[in-house]
């Protein structure tokens, strides 16, 4: 019989796992930070100026944003977001705009508007978790004085991650990476920023 070292043998215990037997609900806090290079915003023209960022959280149910399950499995149960969601919102558009060099002028005649329309994340486990994540932004340019719609649009952006099931960690990483490419795919959008150049001085 092979001894194999205590320590070892804890270790292959845990890097093989076990299966997952039931998901309870999972609550994780919406903490932002920029995953990788996903998102990357281009640099918009210097005629794309904005006065001011406004942010909403659009959603009817501010809690509720996917569900667990095991793989092969009726059981599910649901994940849950809480926190900041229009700091959490801000943090990574007012990213974006840097990352694009978007010109930030206090006269100018535009805002930009995001709102929140969802967010999506649902996780299988067996052994391990995987992730998938969406969120929906609505885009709109609105006259900083009379407040009216110039443009409007929508993005989305989805990822896939793996990891622990039920770690709160994998689930900010899943939802971070869908929300910087929604970001990327609003502001890299042409129609965007033609919008905004023609409305400049």
């Amino acid at each position: 019989m092979i001894s194999i070292p205590r320590t070892l043998g804890i270790l292959l215990v845990v890097a093989s796992g076990c299966k997952v037997s039931s998901v309870e609900p999972m609550t994780f806090p919406a903490t932002y930070r920029p995953e990788g290079a996903a998102g990357a915003v281009t640099v918009a023209p210097a005629c794309a100026v904005v006065h001011e960022l406004d942010v909403v959280d659009g959603r009817s149910d501010k809690s509720l944003v996917g569900a667990r399950s095991i793989q092969d499995k009726d059981a599910r149960s649901d994940v849950l977001i809480e926190g900041d969601i229009e700091a959490w919102l801000r943090a990574a558009i007012s990213r974006g705009l840097v990352q694009g060099h978007f010109p930030q002028e206090e006269g100018a005649d535009l805002d930009l508007r995001f709102e929140l329309e969802s967010i999506q994340i649902d996780e299988v486990a067996y052994r391990n978790s995987t992730y998938e994540g969406r969120v929906i932004l609505g885009v709109e340019i609105v006259n900083s004085t009379t407040g009216d719609a110039i443009w409007s649009h929508r993005a989305d952006g989805v990822s896939t991650n793996y990891g622990r099931p039920g770690n709160p960690t994998n689930y900010q990483e899943t939802i971070n990476h869908a929300l910087d490419r929604a970001v990327a795919r609003a502001l890299n959008e042409p129609a965007l920023r033609d919008a905004l150049c023609a409305e400049s001085p």
